[in-house]
């Protein structure tokens, strides 16, 4: 339950949050809290794995973010982000809810997937498009993790793909930054 209010409190962070350095560190949190979520059902090495790739992606987040003041700032377009979050999350719980499945892990898989959206949606820039497609991505692992057994090859997958998508966001940070400095 604790780890549930962990990945809610932390994505309202890195959401709100205007400096990209400081979402990178709550993207940490997000990823320790759902990782937690799953610890004694997934087998070590998925958790390590999805840990290591979510790492990775917060500290390329955070050493392209280069100075500390740089980020996006999100403005009004965090209260439509937070109604699409809620409203999202609470229909795919009543809706996809399962007997089966921890509903902390629901819970939170659910919530990552719509506040990624409202992320993607409000976005204007790179910074805020790499934060909730990493978010998504957390979210739609956790959906894999619904299932009870090992999936290392699915872990593999996706921490390729968050690590590469993290790449990408990176580069283009970087370039809105440099762009930005030139003007």
């Amino acid at each position: 339950m604790i780890a549930a209010g962990v990945v809610v409190f932390a994505s309202l962070f890195v959401l709100a949050t205007r400096q990209l350095r400081l979402a990178a560190l709550g993207l940490v949190a997000v990823f320790v809290a759902s990782n937690a979520l799953v610890l004694g059902e997934t087998p070590r090495a998925e958790i390590t794995l999805s840990g290591a790739a979510a790492l990775a992606a917060a500290a390329t987040l955070f050493l392209a973010a280069g100075e500390a003041s740089f980020g996006e700032e999100p403005g009004w377009r965090v209260w439509p982000a937070i109604a699409i979050s809620a409203v999202a999350t609470t229909l795919a719980y009543r809706v996809y809810l399962s007997p089966d499945v921890d509903p902390y892990l629901q819970l939170s898989a659910f919530w990552l997937l719509a506040i990624g959206l409202g992320i993607l949606i409000a976005a204007r820039g790179p910074v805020r498009t790499v934060i909730g497609s990493l978010l998504m991505l957390t979210g739609t692992l956790d959906v894999v993790r619904f299932e009870s057994g090992p999936h290392l090859a699915t872990s593999i997958a996706f921490a390729w793909v968050e690590v590469v998508l993290t790449l990408v966001g990176a580069f283009l940070i970087t370039q809105q930054r440099a762009f930005e400095e030139q003007q």
